[in-house]
């Protein structure tokens, strides 16, 4: 970051007949470019036998018969080509558009058929510039068509009427376009535009062209585009045939620029057919370089045959209502003229011949392209590459409208159905899953371009526009992209599942970027200025490049969907604050967490601002170790949300390295929190590299679950401005009480931000459709008394004081007692809130001063019966003893899958009682290593996971707010591995006097270790406890037990259930069935992650094909392992009897 169905057809075959104005003689619409544009009802691809073919220009080429019958197609009279080709599709919804696949002229020859197609580079006239300029399509290098044979003839060319009017002007000659361009470099790695040759020092090089018959008496002109990388300004010369025609000047690089670009337009009189252009970079620097875009070349030629095939085009008599007369010269006796510029309907224009001279008239107004063209010289023509024979059918435009739309290329179908289905279960949304070949099928000519996805919610939502159903709400882009969308830097086709939607700049970090945004632009007028449009459905993306990828982010969404990890995480959010920047990112992180706290009274509002932390200076830079633990213990105990403000890139956050790439991948939690990240690039996701954002939800074991993120370069202040807004959405309730779906926060969030780009860098990196889990409706749980006094009075309580705490759970919306709620209440007591100060750890830096509750004296869990709970506790002894209002901040959750929050400030906390005398003993303690069974000097793997069981009639210190009064953890007696565990006590339900701590070790040595592990009473009276342990790496996991149930089998199922003694890793289990006779049945596969030494694993009884097996005994054979580490092996006999 920088600071600064049937009745649907014919409803809708109604409203065709009183919107379109214009359509084709095939029958094919050409959607209007104004009003509520119309779609087919039906795909020509959905009945029939197709084909697909590619070209890799514009021209006209040639299917033999013999092409013909390995398509399938048996007489050349009956086929048809549909298409459109390989010009990029227009991004303004202004502009006319082809649905689906019209069908193309053709010309039957003796045995082959001709037809002309479009390749990948476009040519546009531009009037101002009297000269054509080229669009190279930035998706595909090829255009497609599709070949069919059908009942009906096929659609030949043409021939018109003859023009009947007197020519105004004569002419002989037209004006040819051609470009040098190469696709070498991506200056930025952004952005959709590559450049070429490169010059260092003061290098020149040629460029020829080739223009037959040239018309030396007309002026050519050219346009270069080129770009420099320098310290100082530059400059690029252009020249012909050694005359100069000017110079392209740049300027110095600056802070945000990668190069400066320029072109210039030139005029010269031609001399030859073969024209050659030198260009001369001259830096003023030996360090500078400069890189060749394009050169565009217009020249003017005669209009005489060269070839079997001659295009041409005169755009000097536009705007003149002239009737001109165009005379060929060398034409053969077969050459004919073809009208192309609709190349859907081409047709033949009568000529005169005289000799070898052929005339003809044209009235046209518009810009017409001509072919003079011989179509029975066969040789002369290229043949396009067959793609692909029998294409399956298929038929989106009839597909009903929907809530989503999943893009998942066809590796990923199978985990995008998994979590359609969830969806359609669970949410009662309509999904349609779809792959990206089908979308370019249908709504580009089969060639790839990303707007095609567009162009398919379009359909949706103009048809939503109509009357026609609902409109779509979300759309699910599931897999990852690249800048270099066509493959031209040989990156890994792993990288571009799907198209990603690029800028133009390629130059610039702030005007290059990468957004999903521009798919949910749907309005008529939309695609122009995306920093304007609005956005009119959702847009998420899952950036995954692999099945296992796909499975494992699938895996996550739906068990966050199916709301099972319940407890106090989910009032927990937490604001990180960078430091530095004249407090810049801690005064915005403030201002939206204080916003975000009176607006959700029930939010815990955790407050990590890193200049509050001690800095440590070494020889790798400075870093916040304090801070850091504090947020990787949060995250691994579990957040609603984290949000941060402050620098960052694709590999950390903060200068400081807060969080990493590394610290993302090695994060095991269940807890899954919403990551909102208001920094650069942390989720650049069409690079080569994975970056860290990416990381957090391709994390199987843990990360987050989702990001609103960004992608490239953004700016501080609008950041601000965005980041408020989403807080404002994310915790929004609907009429019902539920949160709404990210992909309508994300669109609320940025539709409130009209004019600003910098939102466009922000994308939803995970699904959409999700809902964030924060209770939902909210049942309340409220305190009635405080020991005794009616929670309306103000109360008072001191340190070393009894708690006595009843209260009950309301219904949502309302007073009364939800009366059949059992379960659970979590209650958190904190103390006053404080004014905190930084420490202004950098140089030239300011301390900030804001409040918070920093300590929580008391963490309980107690039960929920029939709606009503209670729980004592004692303040502890080290609070502050100043008189002021405490906090009481509570959760609730039952069988039923029903939760609750609640918070209560009406009582103060200050002073002592001194009258209460207690013991002096500290806890009872006792310590284990990964499982209760660990014996002192035990075997370990390599993070093993600390277990303490800790009981004390006072209760359980975990305030650590005197000083040395923490639970800790020291390893080996080395300071640099002691550990403030606080965090990772769970008290016992009902009982404030004991609990337990479980804490993952950081990486241990190989070798021999100590731990000591210590803890505090409410009073201050500490206990120490000391265990040794062997490091052995790759150590096997051990069973505990095993067995499955139900056993003996009677319904077709059972469960494999193995206890073992690797708590808090991923576990690798397969389990692989036999019969008595030692053949190998079936081989189940999984890994799966648990916080408990306890997974469960069922099994259908069924062999490899999915057959059930058949009554009998059956041995199966369970190995376990963790990454990089060993097998164990235990058989378990296995009874399958029939009901």
């Amino acid at each position: 970051m920088k600071v600064r169905g049937g009745w649907l057809c014919i409803a809708f075959l109604i409203c065709i007949s009183l919107v379109v104005r214009a359509q084709n003689e095939d029958g094919y619409k050409k959607v209007s470019a104004t009003g509520v544009q119309i779609f087919a009802p039906n795909s020509v691809l959905s009945a029939g036998q197709w084909s697909k073919i590619r070209v890799s220009s514009t021209g006209v080429y040639k299917i033999t018969f013999d092409q013909l019958k390995q398509m399938g197609i048996t007489n050349p009279q009956n086929v048809h080509v549909h298409g459109y080709g390989g010009a990029m599709l227009p991004e303004s919804f202004t502009s006319t558009y082809l649905d689906d696949l019209p069908e193309t002229s053709i010309y039957i020859g003796s045995d082959y058929i001709l037809f002309y197609a479009q390749g990948p580079v476009s040519w546009q006239y531009d009037a101002t510039k009297m000269q054509f300029v080229h669009t190279v399509n930035p998706y595909s290098n090829y255009g497609y068509y599709f070949v069919t044979q059908t009942s009906i003839a096929a659609k030949q060319i043409t021939t018109t009427a003859a023009e009947s009017q007197t020519p105004t002007a004569t002419i002989d000659y037209f004006l040819d376009r051609d470009v040098h361009e190469k696709d070498l470099v991506n200056l930025a790695t952004s952005g959709r535009e590559f450049y070429g040759e490169k010059f260092t020092g003061n290098t020149s090089n040629s460029f020829g062209f080739s223009f037959p018959n040239t018309d030396t008496s007309r002026q050519g002109k050219i346009r270069v585009n080129a770009a420099a990388t320098s310290t100082s300004s530059s400059s690029m010369s252009v020249a012909y045939n050694g005359t100069s025609l000017g110079s392209i000047p740049f300027s110095s690089t600056g802070t945000y620029d990668y190069a400066i670009s320029g072109s210039g337009s030139y005029a010269y009189t031609p001399t030859s057919d073969s024209p050659s252009f030198a260009l001369t970079f001259n830096p003023m620097v030996s360090s500078a370089t400069g890189y060749l875009n394009y050169i565009e070349a217009n020249q003017y030629r005669k209009l005489s045959m060269t070839s079997a095939v001659l295009p041409f085009r005169n755009p000097d008599f536009l705007n003149q209502n002239a009737v001109l007369q165009y005379t060929l010269s060398a034409a053969g006796s077969n050459v004919k003229i073809w009208n192309v510029s609709d190349p859907q309907n081409i047709t033949e224009i009568p000529v005169n011949r005289n000799s070898s001279v052929l005339t003809f008239i044209s009235s046209a107004q518009t810009l017409q392209e001509y072919l003079a063209i011989d179509p029975t010289q066969a040789s002369a023509f290229g043949t396009p590459e067959i793609v692909q024979t029998n294409v399956p059918n298929q038929n989106l435009h009839a597909l009903e409208q929907t809530d989503m739309v999943i893009i998942a290329p066809s590796a990923f179908v199978d985990q995008a159905e998994r979590l359609a289905q969830k969806h359609r279960e669970k949410d009662n949304l309509s999904v349609v899953v779809v792959t990206p070949d089908q979308i370019y099928n249908e709504f580009s000519s089969g060639t790839p371009d990303a707007t095609a996805y567009r162009r398919l919610m379009k359909m949706f939502y103009n048809r939503a526009k109509a009357g026609l159903g609902q409109a779509p709400k979300y759309l699910l882009l599931f897999g990852r992209g690249c800048y270099d969308n066509k493959g031209i830097l040989s990156t890994s086709p792993d990288l571009r599942q799907l198209l990603v939607f690029e800028s133009y700049n390629s130059i610039n970090q702030i005007d290059s970027y990468q957004s999903d945004d521009y798919f949910g632009f749907l309005d008529d007028t939309d695609g122009v200025n995306l920093a304007s449009d609005q956005l009119d459905i959702g847009v998420g993306r899952f950036p995954v490049t692999t099945v296992d990828q796909a499975k494992a982010v699938v895996d996550k969404t739906i068990a966050y969907m199916d709301n099972t990890n319940t407890g106090y995480w989910k009032n927990k959010v937490c604001f990180i604050a960078d430091d530095g920047d004249a407090n810049l990112h801690m005064t915005q992180a403030d201002t939206i967490a204080k916003w975000t706290a009176n607006a959700n009274p029930y939010l815990q509002v955790n407050k990590l601002y890193m200049d509050a932390y001690p800095q440590v200076v070494s020889s790798t830079g400075e870093s916040y170790p304090a801070a850091k633990t504090k947020l990787l213990n949060l995250i691994k105990s579990g957040l609603l949300m984290l949000n941060y403000t402050g620098h960052g890139n694709h590999l950390y956050l903060a200068n400081e390295q807060i969080i990493t790439k590394e610290d993302v991948t090695a994060m095991y939690n269940q807890n899954l929190a919403l990551w909102v990240t208001a920094t650069c690039d942390f989720t650049r996701c069409d690079y080569t590299d994975v970056s860290a954002g990416e990381s957090v939800l391709l994390n199987p074991s843990g990360g987050g679950i989702a990001l609103f993120t960004t992608t490239r370069l953004v700016f501080s202040s609008d950041n601000f401005a965005l980041n408020k807004q989403f807080a404002k959405n994310v915790f929004y309730k609907d009429a019902n009480g539920y949160a709404l779906r990210l992909g309508d926060v994300m669109r609320l969030t940025k539709n409130a931000l009209l004019g600003n780009s910098n939102k466009l860098n922000f994308i939803l990196v995970g699904d959409p459709a999700l809902r964030l889990n924060f209770p939902a409706p909210n049942y309340t749980v409220v305190i009635d008394s405080v020991n005794g006094i009616a929670a309306n009075q103000l109360i008072t309580v001191n340190a070393l004081s009894p708690l006595k705490l009843k209260g009950h759970i309301n219904n949502p919306g309302g007073a009364n007692v939800c009366s059949d709620f059992n379960g659970s209440v979590m209650i958190r007591i904190y103390d006053k809130l404080e004014n905190m100060t930084t420490l202004a750890n950098d140089a030239g830096s300011t301390p900030f001063v804001y409040q918070d509750r920093p300590t929580m004296l008391f963490a309980g869990n107690t039960e929920a019966k029939n709606g009503y709970f209670a729980i004592e506790s004692v303040i502890p002894k080290d609070i502050d003893y100043k008189f002021g209002a405490g906090r009481i901040n509570m959760y609730a959750s039952d069988e039923k899958g029903r939760e609750g929050q609640g918070d209560f400030v009406n009582f103060a906390i200050g002073g002592s009682n001194n009258s209460l005398q207690w013991e002096n003993n500290g806890p009872d303690v006792s310590i284990y290593l990964n499982t209760t069974a660990f014996v002192s000097g035990g075997k370990v793997n390599e993070t093993p996971l600390f277990i303490a069981k800790v009981r004390d009639d006072t209760g359980i210190n975990t305030v650590g707010n005197g000083i040395g009064h923490d639970m800790t953890v020291l390893i080996d007696r080395d300071p640099a591995q002691y550990y403030v565990v606080n965090d990772y006590f769970e008290p016992t339900v009902g009982d404030y006097k004991s609990g337990t701590v479980l804490y993952s070790l950081p990486t241990q040595s190989e070798g021999k270790h100590s731990l000591t592990f210590k803890v505090w009473d409410v009073l201050n009276n500490s206990t120490s406890k000391t265990l040794e342990y062997e490091v052995v790496k790759g150590l096997a996991p051990d069973f505990i037990s095993l067995y499955n149930y139900p056993n003996p089998v009677v319904n077709g199922h059972t469960n494999f259930v193995l206890e073992h003694n690797r708590p808090d890793v991923v576990l690798n289990v397969r389990i692989s069935v036999f019969d008595l006779s030692g053949r190998l049945l079936n081989m189940l596969s999984t890994s799966t992650s648990t916080e408990s030494t306890k997974t469960t694993i069922p099994w259908n009884v069924t062999d490899s094909r999915g057959a059930e097996l058949k009554a009998g005994v059956y041995l199966c054979r369970i190995d376990i392992s963790t990454q990089n580490g060993k097998i164990t092996s235990k058989t378990q006999k296995v009874i399958i009897t029939k009901q």
